[in-house]
């Protein structure tokens, strides 16, 4: 037999007006997120004889996608990529102009600063 709403209890709801967490709070916490990642990521230039040593430690070797003049670091499992010697490495950079930056073992090719 179903039971009436009636013959039910009456909850009792009260609305509590606290503030959690104030604006500032939110706004610090976002700041030192933001200001943390920023800081990781900063991408120093590599001389390139230290970033190949830095990738034959990485067991990385040099790599030329193939069909494009774009080349990168490479374990030489990708078959999109062919591998290049480190003279020919050293010449493409010198060429167009790229340099090699470092940010925590992290390497990317990229254009030089002016």
């Amino acid at each position: 037999m179903p039971l009436a709403v009636e013959s039910l209890p009456k909850l009792r709801i009260e609305v509590v007006e606290q503030e959690l967490y104030s604006d500032l709070q939110i706004r610090t916490r976002a700041a030192v997120r933001t200001a943390s990642r920023r800081d990781r990521m900063v991408m120093e230039p590599v001389g390139v004889e230290d970033a190949i040593e830095k990738a034959k430690k990485k067991g990385l070797r040099p790599g030329r996608v193939k069909g494009t003049d774009g080349i990168q670091f490479t374990k030489g499992r990708n078959n999109r990529i062919e591998v290049i010697t480190w003279e020919e490495f050293r010449s493409t950079l010198a060429e167009r102009e790229l340099e090699v930056f470092d940010s925590n073992g992290f390497m990317k090719i990229m254009k030089r600063r002016s």
